[in-house]
């Protein structure tokens, strides 16, 4: 395998090369977090990074190795629906490119996995039902520290 995977307890206290925030938790209070994996996790990174709102992104993998971004962010500085918007318009959720860049969204936070759904519906309906967009749990693993903020 091309990367090594880190859970989150070996993260070995890497921190974003771009702002010096952490990559683990904890995260500061009110701050959530979606994994968004839209084809390779260096440029969907990047998109992220710098919104306002969000507080530190990571890259890693779904423990089915889908390569995906890790997105902390702050709900009171930034809709998650903002954060959707940039989901989607980021890549081509209809193209079927294999388990690793594949379309997925995933979060353990009900209330986010509600809206993501709801996005995934409008979206379906926007492109003709041809989204082959997932939406699974939160699991995560770093990717190695030299993977990280590869943009940056």
């Amino acid at each position: 395998m091309r990367f090594r995977l880190r859970s989150a307890s070996q993260s070995n206290g890497m921190v974003h090369r771009v702002h010096g925030r952490p990559l683990a938790p904890p995260w500061p209070d009110g701050h959530r977090v979606v994994h968004f994996g839209m084809g390779c996790f260096w440029s969907a990174e990047r998109r992220f990074w710098d919104l306002d709102g969000v507080w530190t992104t990571a890259v890693g993998f779904t423990p089915d190795h889908t390569e995906v971004v890790r997105i902390v962010f702050d709900p009171v500085a930034v809709a998650f629906e903002d954060l959707l918007a940039v989901f989607w318009e980021g890549h081509d959720p209809t193209l079927d490119q294999g388990r690793l860049y594949r379309s997925v969204i995933g979060t353990d936070d009900p209330d986010l996995r509600a809206r993501a759904e709801r996005g995934l519906t409008a979206e379906r309906a926007r492109r003709g039902g041809r989204v082959g967009t997932v939406i699974g749990d939160g699991g995560f693993m770093y990717a190695g520290a030299d993977q990280q903020q590869y943009f940056g």
